[in-house]
């Protein structure tokens, strides 16, 4: 169910619509096959790599808990960056990713 480094190096030269929610970024694209595929990005200041891998560890819970309600056949990346060298909140993230996905009608 993720993007390989091929596969988004397609998406991003491809058209893709953005829907920026409070902390995330959502970058969606209708995929061909009738697979929902995913990627998460995290970014932040250096020094600050367990903060990062929190986060993205965080991310891919609530994609695997919400991974029902998406349809098949998209491909969504997801991005985020951190202001400083902390996580940003389970639930913070959970409510801010529900929003994005609404606001994406997906």
């Amino acid at each position: 169910m993720r993007l390989g480094r091929r596969e988004l190096r397609v998406f991003f030269l491809g058209k893709h619509s953005a829907i920026k929610g409070r902390n995330v970024l959502l970058r969606e694209k209708k995929n061909s096959g009738l697979l929902k595929r995913f990627a998460f990005m995290v970014s932040g200041p250096k020094k600050s790599a367990a903060a990062r891998n929190l986060t993205r560890r965080r991310l891919y819970e609530i994609i695997r808990a919400e991974a029902s309600v998406i349809p098949p056949g998209w491909d969504l990346v997801f991005s985020t960056k951190l202001s400083q060298k902390k996580a940003i909140g389970f639930l913070e993230l959970k409510e801010d990713l529900k929003n994005v996905l609404h606001k994406a009608d997906l």
